[in-house]
């Protein structure tokens, strides 16, 4: 079960989400129209996006599931390590002890295992190209 409790997620100045409350419960399936924020919570959960508030997966806040670090830099070669969300979720689990099972469960319970794991990551010319 993934459980958001007042969740706030904004960008600048925009707030996506405020004050948040809403429970997934296992096989449960989330739909909605673009936009809507499906992608947004599923970012949170994975820890890719910053947010106030508390995202429980079972019963534990993911924060503090596995020593909850933020990666922050401006080296450019940071972002140059993968080339695929695969590679960088290794990355992950060497450096931050990610329990790569897990995500991968994750990942397959919401049924977006291949889309995601798979994804070209772009650079910021390549992106900004788009």
């Amino acid at each position: 079960m993934i459980d958001y409790k007042d969740l706030t997620i904004k960008f600048s100045n925009t707030k996506i989400f405020d004050k948040l409350n809403l429970s997934i419960k296992q096989h449960s399936i989330v739909i909605g129209p673009n936009g809507s924020g499906k992608t947004t919570l599923i970012k949170a959960v994975c820890g890719l996006i910053p947010y106030k508030g508390d995202i429980l997966v079972d019963g534990q806040e993911i924060r503090k599931i596995k020593n909850y670090l933020n990666l922050s830099t401006n080296i450019p070669e940071v972002y140059t390590i993968g080339r695929k969300v695969k590679d960088i979720v290794d990355v992950y689990s060497e450096i931050k002890d990610l329990e790569l099972d897990t995500f991968r469960e994750i990942l397959k319970e919401l049924r977006i295992y291949d889309e995601v794991i798979n994804k070209r990551i772009l650079n910021y010319q390549q992106a900004r190209a788009q």
